[in-house]
């Protein structure tokens, strides 16, 4: 993990919706949990071994930052991201 502390941010279901299509929906209480990794593959790969279900493989965004969503054994969305 990168950095120190944490950060605590808000995204409307429509923005959730935009990034992930129709698996957003189902997000119970309708959050994300956003985690920051260096090395967001090996980040994926730990999560899903520990029981996530991968929805979008890492992916290089237009800005130039990888991201990855998994879906923890509760049904939480997480978004696995490099930092910004």
């Amino acid at each position: 993990m990168a950095g120190e502390g944490g950060q605590l941010a808000f995204a409307k279901r429509d923005q959730m919706a935009e990034s992930l299509g129709d698996e957003a929906r189902g997000a119970p209480a309708g959050f994300e949990v956003w985690i920051e990794a260096d090395d967001v593959p090996a980040a994926v790969e730990r999560a899903v071994q520990a029981g996530a279900e991968l929805l979008h493989e890492p992916e290089r965004k237009p800005w130039g930052q990888t991201v990855a969503y998994v879906r923890d054994p509760n049904g939480t969305l997480v978004e696995i991201g490099e930092p910004v």
